[in-house]
């Protein structure tokens, strides 16, 4: 019975250690496979990264005409409206002049009347 027993323990020693080399190198070919697919993940990532830079290269270009033009509008609106205050100015002082005269004939008129 120990000889038997012996055998079986013998024979189970044996099949573990078939099933842990089997294990071992399977364990090998998913970490090589994974090493690879990592390699070729971060070598996708530099290519997206370098894409990108250029995208936000561009975006600061066209970012950059846009705030000039926003400045070169604010010019422009600022002096449209000196020009506009100028003239408003200038037309309330014709106004002025022509209702004061015409307010005086208006007067004289009244007083004639009176």
């Amino acid at each position: 019975m120990k000889e038997e027993i012996e055998g079986v323990r013998v024979e189970l020693k044996e099949e573990i250690q078939g099933v842990r080399a089997e294990l071992k190198e399977e364990i090998q070919e998913v970490r090589a496979e994974l090493k690879g697919d990592i390699q070729e993940l971060r070598t996708e990532l530099k290519g997206d990264v370098r894409q990108a830079h250029v995208v936000i290269e561009g975006l600061d270009h066209k970012i950059q005409v846009v705030a000039e033009g926003v400045v070169a509008n604010r010019e422009l609106l600022e002096r449209y409206r000196e020009e506009t205050k100028k003239e408003f100015a200038e037309v309330r002082a014709l106004f002025s002049a022509a209702f004061g005269s015409l307010d005086r004939r208006v007067t004289v008129l009244e007083q004639r009347l009176a």
